[in-house]
């Protein structure tokens, strides 16, 4: 249970950023239209969004934490501080070089980002414009995501997990603003850059001001060799912490072979990224501090984990299996989002719904190799994952339709836990205890339960899924499915209100 506030704070935050992405998408439509404007600034901006979700989200936190909990057991606090300080200040002088030359190529820079506007020259212009003025933004948030994680590794959570929240906060207010003052969509993309930019030296900000009393010895970087260990151990660290991203840019390659698939599956994963990021990436940065300290044996801790995980994965993956096309009619069906594109986006979520959990299982897993600054096995499950997601959509795909893209990934997160598992199973570090396959049962039959009510509730109802009728329909099946789940999961005794009340607010 000491597990489950910390890890709902995290995840909570990461699904509030989630949502303010799309209120920032729809802010920065009205702001740029979609005209030459719009292209130009979002070519420009997919570097940022890169290095923000490979770096965002914990993904330095497999690298960074282990190190710094090891140098502070094994050498002391003073040791962990030190190697905290070289880290930011080698990656601040790294990135200040890598960035300063960027500014002189941004020309070349956008050619790679976006061929065809070589023979565009208005757009290649604006787009190298555009990416001048979002580069500091790269810095700022790298450096940001660095401190984030050292603050991970203090079991500090607060901060780096709202620091991400306020940016959007920030750049969707500036966006407003520029909307209502600029008459040029051209300009408006440079200012939009810019309040990018800033946000993300607030973001730095924040996580430094909650770095403040670390009593950092800040000086110049150096080579040392807990940096070379880190860069070492770090790069194959980050690859294999973004299994899951990983897994769907290869059904996303799959999709590509079909008319509007690409599309169905970016926004199946919007929804399907809502229940990972609050349980999966939130437990499993809670959970890698704890695991690295040492003090708690590692299959007592993974199994609590995994009870955390899958009583809220288990019922989440079947109400957006249930509920896929009245959540995506009501989310996104309006304007040029037609009802054929409803029926795409949600066979693609129920294929992916599916595998759910075995992708947070996998998040919860992973986390015991980087705690040991072991990265062969989670390489090895994720080439297995790869694999398995290639083969295994292009064949679901043609047996079941659209549905099989997101199957094929489902058989990805499965391949890359089962991987994960046994590797965990053969060292001795893990295995399923009687009290998480209790538990587990119990936590299946209330989702059953939950399924039966929320269908034979949904049929009830019978409403329209358009407009406000749509939004309260999806309302009123979400909160009845919770209701049911929780009553009957207390019921047979798979957990109790005192126990849920212990988990929310600590006492």
């Amino acid at each position: 249970m000491s597990l489950v506030r910390p890890s709902l704070l995290v995840g909570l935050s990461l699904v509030a950023s989630r949502l303010l992405g799309f209120a920032r998408d729809v802010v920065m439509a009205g702001l740029l239209g979609a005209g030459p404007a719009a292209d130009a600034f979002l070519v420009a901006l997919r570097l940022p969004q890169l290095v923000r979700r490979v770096l965002g989200e914990g993904g330095l936190n497999a690298a960074v934490v282990p190190l710094y909990r090891r140098a502070e057991r094994e050498r002391g606090l003073g040791a962990a501080r030190a190697l905290a300080a070289d880290a930011i200040a080698g990656l601040s002088l790294f990135l200040a070089i890598v960035l300063s030359v960027l500014e002189l190529v941004a020309p070349l820079a956008v050619l790679v980002l976006a061929p065809a506007y070589v023979a565009n020259a208005s757009l290649w212009d604006l787009s190298t414009a555009y990416l001048r003025v979002l580069l500091p933004f790269v810095g700022f948030i790298s450096v940001a995501s660095l401190t984030a994680a050292v603050l991970n590794a203090k079991a500090r959570f607060l901060a780096a997990s709202l620091a991400p929240v306020a940016v959007n906060v920030f750049i969707i207010a500036a966006a407003i603003a520029i909307h209502m003052t600029a008459t040029d969509s051209a300009a408006a993309g440079l200012w939009l850059g810019a309040a990018f930019s800033f946000a993300g030296f607030c973001q730095l900000v924040i996580v430094a001001l909650a770095l403040r009393g670390a009593s950092l010895p800040w000086r110049r970087p150096r080579l040392t060799p807990d940096i070379r260990r880190l860069v070492a151990f770090g790069a194959p660290a980050l690859v294999a912490s973004g299994a899951v991203q990983l897994i769907l840019i290869v059904a996303t390659e799959v999709a590509s072979a079909r008319p509007a698939a690409v599309s169905w599956l970016y926004y199946a994963d919007r929804l399907f990224q809502l229940p990972l990021s609050m349980v999966g990436t939130g437990l499993g940065i809670v959970l890698l501090p704890t695991i690295a300290s040492g003090v708690t044996a590692p299959r007592d801790i993974l199994n609590r984990a995994l009870e955390a995980a899958l009583a809220l994965t288990l019922p989440a993956a079947a109400g957006l299996i249930i509920l896929a096309q009245p959540i995506v009619g009501t989310l996104f069906e309006r304007g040029a989002f037609a009802a054929i594109d409803t029926r795409g986006t949600s066979a693609v979520l129920v294929g992916l719904a599916a595998g759910l959990p075995a992708a947070v299982v996998g998040k919860v897993l992973a986390q015991d190799f980087f705690a040991r600054e072991r990265t062969r096995v989670p390489l090895i499950a994720l080439a297995v994952a790869i694999a398995a997601t290639f083969v295994g959509s292009a064949g679901l795909a043609q047996l079941f339709g659209i549905a099989g893209l997101g199957g094929g990934a489902s058989l990805g997160f499965f391949a890359h836990t089962l991987v994960l598992g046994i590797a965990l199973a053969a060292d001795g570090r893990w295995s399923p205890d009687r009290k998480l396959l209790d538990r587990i049962g119990r936590c299946v039959a209330a989702t059953i339960a939950m399924g039966l009510m929320v269908g034979w509730l949904d049929s009830a109802i019978a409403t329209s899924a358009d407009g406000q009728k749509g939004a309260l329909r999806v309302i009123a099946l979400c909160l009845a499915g919770v209701a049911t789940y929780t009553t009957v999961l207390v019921a047979v005794r798979g957990t109790s209100f005192s126990e849920i009340r212990t988990a929310l607010f600590g006492r």
